[in-house]
């Protein structure tokens, strides 16, 4: 083959294939792994699977990118860990504006939606109630909500003074809590609710009410990343956004729970 139409034929394979969008990334991404079902857990083999597993290794792949998973690592120290410079990358971020995020962190385009609901028992009782959360608090009704949402709802700080709020670390204690009457109405990611929910056997019933729903970003440290790292990744999502794998792999794994 002649060399201009070999030079021709590798330029077309670089446009098709993802990992040609850009310059790979500049170092292997350290991110934090976190139990976190269907988003992320362990599978039989000990090795990180789930949505979020998914979804970075496909936008890494496209990127050129290379994903080291820190296990292990408890959700309190993440931040702290990111803003020293030990972590590259947190999942699932929302760019809220604040300055001391904004000092360390640059934030890609959106990759997911996320979803926070509110979830009953499904024992067929009628709650007028809490047909709202100004209803719910009008009339006391306790609450389960996730440690660190303190501004995740509508309301929030409302009950917390009101002493309504029971917290949950892990979405299987949150379900359990529900179960438990320690709150009548439990709010939370949607998807990980409804997960937990059904692992566990515990009916439940999402309520017809808006709590919050917006998109989520991956946080890349300013310390350890660079801006070229944030083009490629933005690229990447933007691609896999434009030939479907994005919605793909959000239907694998998040629709029908």
């Amino acid at each position: 083959m002649p060399a201009t139409m070999l030079l021709r034929a590798l330029l077309l394979t670089c446009l098709l294939q993802a990992v040609c969008l850009g310059a790979p990334c500049s170092k292997v991404l350290r991110v934090p792994f976190e139990s976190w079902p269907p988003y992320s857990y362990l599978d039989a083999g000990g090795k990180p699977a789930g949505f979020e597993i998914d979804m970075l290794d496909a936008i890494a792949r496209a990127a050129g990118c290379k994903v080291s998973w820190v296990q292990d690592l408890p959700r309190k120290r993440r931040w702290l860990y990111f803003t020293q410079g030990e972590l590259d990358v947190l999942l699932a971020a929302s760019d809220n504006g604040l300055a001391s995020h904004n000092a360390v962190a640059m934030f890609t385009r959106p990759y997911r939606p996320e979803i926070i609901a509110a979830f009953v028992l499904d024992d067929r009782r009628h709650r007028p109630h809490v047909g709202s959360l100004q209803a719910m608090l009008d009339h006391r009704v306790p609450l389960v909500t996730q440690t660190g949402s303190d501004g995740g709802y509508p309301l929030a700080a409302q009950f917390l003074a009101a002493g309504l709020v029971t917290r949950y670390e892990a979405y299987r204690k949150g379900v359990q809590l529900l179960q438990l009457r320690r709150g009548e109405v439990l709010i939370g990611d949607q998807w990980a609710v409804q997960h937990a929910a059904t692992e566990q056997g515990v009916p439940i019933r999402r309520l017809d009410i808006a709590i919050a729903r917006g998109e989520v970003a991956y946080m890349l440290n300013r310390k350890t990343l660079t801006l070229a790292d944030l083009n490629v990744i933005n690229e990447a999502i933007v691609q896999l956004g434009r030939d479907g794998t994005l919605e793909r792999i959000r239907r694998r794994w998040l629709v029908g729970l």
